[in-house]
């Protein structure tokens, strides 16, 4: 990504940024969010009910946040404004 200057790259993940190694190049922003945030502020943005949850553990999955993939610019759209 750091290689690639003419574009910015957005990393959006529920998991803590690393502290240790290789740091991120400039064009490469991290955006914590946990995936209870994410489905409120989505829900919020989109005006929708948004469920992530799976059905059979009740649990908010990741997996889920894949049925949302034609939304994402939309959903997001107050992030991508930077």
């Amino acid at each position: 990504m750091g290689t690639n200057t003419q574009f910015d790259f957005l990393l959006i993940s529920d998991s803590s940024p690393p502290t240790s190694g290789i740091p991120l190049p400039p064009n490469v922003c991290f955006c914590y969010l946990p995936l209870p945030e994410m489905q409120a502020s989505v829900g919020l943005q989109l005006r929708l009910s948004v469920n992530l949850t799976l059905r059979r553990q009740g649990d908010v999955s990741a997996a889920k946040t894949n049925d949302l993939k034609p939304m994402w610019g939309e959903a997001l759209s107050d992030l991508l404004q930077g």
